[in-house]
């Protein structure tokens, strides 16, 4: 205690002279160019946490800040709200402000967790510490403008998407923060390494998504010369005492909502509360990465939803326990049945309904989600005669005129019949018209974005498949993923049905050409399974 009251009367006595009551420095970015280096905290990062960022350090937290000072490679899996995002940003802020030639890079996956969490954290401390306002440049609006002193520190943050992106000098006093790691690819890690060749560090931390790619490979067959953490939301002290001891931790409701939602044997509970790597499933359909990753691609602005196509898919019930669902898509984004009935109290997932109450249930999505001028396509399950009726109760309300005197349906809709049993576009890779739909499910979340959606979500990963006598994908019946499951994955159907872009239907597909390369970012986003 004494020690530490020591030294922070010697950066008291330091900040004092540095910055007298009436500084003669000159005002603005120029002050700067005399910033101090706060060299009595280079080993000292808790207490820079509780010193200069006013925030203490739980107990993992700790840990890791103090791995970072010893270890090259520190690797951190963890569930949800456990404050790694805080942690990171704070560790970019201490490297930067206690080393001379400091280099700190701050990234993620997506443009939207670089700025909404890391940078955000750094505004944050920025703007609740007068010690650090003192020290450090006011961080620019956005993360590549990022924190640059006139003695050449920086700290600053970019999308971790492109190996391009990647440059600078490199040097032993970078520190590298990747959060969200098995989103980053292969080729941008690697670039990475080029930079830390000096001897910097890197802290990679994110949800074990993924079983594949060099976060996973950090943990496994590449384990050596890495530092290894794995937290679980139940070790937050929120969890473990029952109230709130740090705001934005987990807490007992947030672990008991996702038991409800997925069961607590599901690779959601795993991913998200136990901080593990799912269960590896050799032959699944659609990976747990694939769907991590679009569902939280969600709100990142860099997907596109421009394109003059709105596209749904309604899967029909067939049996007294089975659903009818609505799903839609625009571009890059897929709006599933949650987003209805979340965002406009519709809904988008009814049992018992007949075919004209389920065409008016489809109705009134297209009323909310549809824009004007959009050409309109409502895919339909027709397999074994079920959805004929509600095709032609569609048709039936592109005539009829609703309470403003148009048309229910826009009368340019187009109704497609759409049969899961029928043929597919490619004979030599999938037996029906079903398998292609599941496995070109696999290629639109690889791309794009998907609405948070517990039930959607488990459906989409339940399915299997395995090669037929002539080799080709075969996806399980869908009354053993029935079984299995403990319902219809109806919710994935209409999602799919969203998605399936029919054959020799003329489309508008410029919204394609701001995709992320297929080349690139497959190999890594295989996920579970």
């Amino acid at each position: 205690m004494l020690e530490s009251l020591d030294r922070l009367d010697r950066l008291s006595r330091r900040m004092d002279r540095l910055f007298p009551a009436e500084p003669e420095l000159p005002q603005g970015p120029l002050a700067w160019s005399q910033a101090t280096v706060l060299v009595e905290y280079a080993e000292y990062q808790v207490e820079f946490f509780r010193d200069i960022l006013h925030t203490d350090l739980w107990s993992k937290q700790g840990m890791i800040a103090n791995a970072v000072l010893l270890e090259r490679r520190v690797a951190v899996r963890s569930g949800h709200k456990v404050g790694k995002s805080r942690l990171a940003a704070g560790l970019g802020l201490w490297w930067t402000c206690t080393h001379g030639a400091a280099r700190s890079i701050l990234t993620a996956p997506t443009s939207r967790q670089v700025s909404k969490a890391l940078w955000y954290e750094v505004r944050r401390y920025w703007q609740g510490s007068p010690e650090l306002r003192r020290l450090v440049p006011e961080p620019g609006l956005a993360p590549e403008t990022g924190c640059r002193w006139y003695d050449g520190r920086e700290l600053f943050g970019f999308t971790a998407s492109d190996a391009d992106n990647v440059s600078g000098p490199g040097g032993p006093e970078v520190l590298i923060v990747i959060d969200e790691g098995p989103g980053v690819p292969r080729e941008v890690w690697e670039a990475f390494q080029g930079i830390r060749a000096g001897g910097g560090k890197v802290l990679a931390l994110g949800n074990p998504t993924q079983t594949t790619g060099w976060f996973f490979d950090a943990y496994n067959g590449k384990r050596k010369g890495w530092a290894h953490f794995q937290i679980s939301s139940t070790e937050t002290p929120n969890f473990i005492e029952g109230r709130t001891v740090i705001p934005g931790l987990a807490e007992r409701d947030f672990v008991q909502e996702v038991i409800d939602d997925y069961g607590e044997d599901s690779p959601q509970y795993a991913v998200r509360v136990k901080g593990d790597f799912p269960k590896s499933v050799s032959n699944v359909v659609i990976g747990l990465g694939l769907v991590e990753g679009a569902r939280s691609r969600w709100d990142d602005e860099d997907v596109s939803d421009v394109c003059h196509v709105v596209d749904f898919g309604v899967d029909v019930a067939r049996f007294g326990d089975d659903d009818s669902a609505v799903s839609g898509r625009r571009g890059l984004r897929t709006y599933t049945p949650a987003f209805f009935e979340a965002e406009h109290d519709i809904k988008a997932v009814v049992n018992g309904y007949d075919a004209v109450k389920v065409g008016g249930l489809v109705a009134n999505c297209v009323r909310v989600l549809a824009k004007p001028g959009e050409r309109i396509r409502i895919k339909v399950d027709t397999t074994g005669g079920f959805g004929e009726p509600v095709c032609a109760e569609l048709e039936r309300l592109k005539q009829v005129p609703g309470d403003d005197g148009q048309p229910i349906l826009p009368p340019h809709t187009e109704i497609i019949r759409v049969n899961f049993s029928g043929s597919s576009s490619d004979s030599s890779k999938y037996p029906v018209l079903r398998d292609e739909l599941w496995f070109s499910g696999r290629k639109s979340l690889l791309l794009g974005a998907l609405y948070p959606d517990p039930k959607a979500e488990s459906e989409l990963i339940a399915p299997t498949y395995e090669l037929d006598a002539q080799g080709r994908n075969k996806v399980e019946k869908k009354r053993d993923t029935k079984k299995r499951l403990g319902r219809s994955p109806d919710r994935a159907d209409s999602v799919l049905l969203a998605q399936y872009e029919p054959p020799n239907v003329a489309v508008d597909a410029s919204w394609v050409d701001s995709a992320i390369s297929l080349t690139r970012w497959e190999p890594e986003q295989r996920g579970f399974g």
